[in-house]
C-alpha cells in the first residue's frame, strides 16, 4: 500500500470513539445491574412463597399426625366396643344374671 491510501485516525477521533465505547459499556453495565437487581427481587419473592408453602406443608403434616392419632384411638375404642358387645351377646344366662352392666 502506498502512503496515499492509508487512513490515519487522529488522536481526537480515537478519543471520541473510546468515549463512545465507554459510554455504551457503562449503559450496558447499568442495564445488567438493574436486571440483576430485578432477578434478585424475583428470587426473594419466590423464596418467600416457598417458605410459606413449607410452613403450610408442615401445618398439614401436623394435622395429618393428629388425625392419624385420633383415628387410631377411635379404632381402638371400636375394637373394645366390639369385644364387649361380643362378650355381652355370648355370655351364659347364669353369668348375665350375676354380672352388672359396668363389668361388661
Amino acid at each position: 500500500m502506498s502512503e496515499e491510501n492509508k487512513i490515519t485516525i487522529s488522536p481526537q477521533v480515537q478519543l471520541v470513539e473510546t468515549a463512545a465505547q465507554k459510554s455504551f459499556l457503562e449503559q450496558r453495565v447499568l442495564m445488567l445491574s438493574q436486571l440483576l437487581h430485578d432477578k434478585a427481587e424475583e428470587v426473594l419473592a419466590l423464596q418467600r412463597d416457598v417458605n410459606e408453602r413449607n410452613e403450610g406443608n408442615a401445618e398439614l403434616a401436623r394435622r395429618v399426625e393428629e388425625l392419624t392419632a385420633r383415628l387410631q384411638a377411635a379404632e381402638a375404642n371400636a375394637a373394645e366396643f366390639e369385644r364387649q358387645l361380643y362378650l355381652a351377646r355370648n355370655q351364659t344366662p347364669s353369668t348375665a344374671e350375676t354380672e352388672t352392666p359396668e363389668a361388661i
